[in-house]
C-alpha cells in the first residue's frame, strides 16, 4: 500500500498515516484509502466506484470531502481560529467544488441534448 505524506505539515498531522487500500480502479484511481491514527484506530475511506450517473451510490465522493473541508473551515472563520490562511484555502476549496460542477456539468450534458461546454 503507498503511503501518502503530502498531508504531513505539523507535528500531530505527522503522527497520522494516510496510505491507499486496495488495487486501483478502471479510472486509474484507488478506491479505498486507510489513515491510521496514533492509538492504532483505522479509519477506512471508500470512494464511489463505478459510474456516478447510474444512480448508485456506493461510497464518498470527491466532492464530500471537500464540502466537509469547506464546513470545518467555515467554522474556524466563525470562531477564535479566524485568520487570513483559513479565508484563502476556504476560497480554493470552494473553487475546487466549483469545477466539479462544471465537470459534472459537461459531461452530464450529451445525456440531457446540451452542448458539452457552456
Amino acid at each position: 500500500m503507498p503511503k501518502i505524506d503530502g498531508h504531513k505539515i505539523h507535528p500531530v498531522s505527522k503522527m497520522i498515516d494516510v496510505a491507499t487500500a486496495g488495487r486501483k480502479g478502471a479510472s486509474h484511481a484507488h478506491a479505498a484509502y486507510k489513515v491510521t491514527l496514533p492509538d492504532g484506530t483505522e479509519i477506512i475511506l471508500s470512494f464511489q466506484t463505478g459510474q456516478r450517473g447510474a444512480g448508485e451510490a456506493n461510497g464518498l465522493t470527491n466532492e464530500i470531502l471537500l464540502a466537509i473541508v469547506a464546513d470545518r473551515l467555515r467554522a474556524f472563520q466563525g470562531g477564535p481560529y479566524a485568520c487570513m490562511e483559513n479565508d484563502h484555502i476556504l476560497m480554493h476549496v470552494e473553487e475546487a467544488l466549483n469545477f466539479s460542477m462544471v465537470r459534472a456539468n459537461a459531461r452530464a450534458a450529451p445525456d440531457l441534448g446540451l452542448p458539452a461546454s457552456t
